[in-house]
């Protein structure tokens, strides 16, 4: 009977081995996907600042298109030659 307890204990102490082994190769890999996941989160953020910059800057360059357009419309309007 005793043996029988001694061998169980050896086959469950060799499982909890492997599922700690396993266990350890997870977290390793889920270590290295939440490394990977920050640093594209930080490129994201990144590049969503300069899209937001670049469209400030196009929103601004809209602003004046329009505003020398409504000039020129309204220069010829009043019979004025075109600039």
């Amino acid at each position: 009977m005793i043996r029988l307890l001694r061998e169980g204990n050896r086959l469950q102490e060799a499982r909890f081995t492997q599922l700690d082994g396993r266990i350890r190769e997870q977290h390793l890999e889920t270590q290295h996907v939440l490394h990977a996941l920050t640093q594209s989160h930080a490129l994201l953020a990144a590049e969503q600042r300069g899209l937001a910059a670049n469209t400030t800057g196009l929103s601004a360059d809209i602003t004046r298109l329009i505003a020398r357009i409504d000039a020129l419309i309204r220069g010829r309007s009043n019979g004025e030659p075109p600039a």
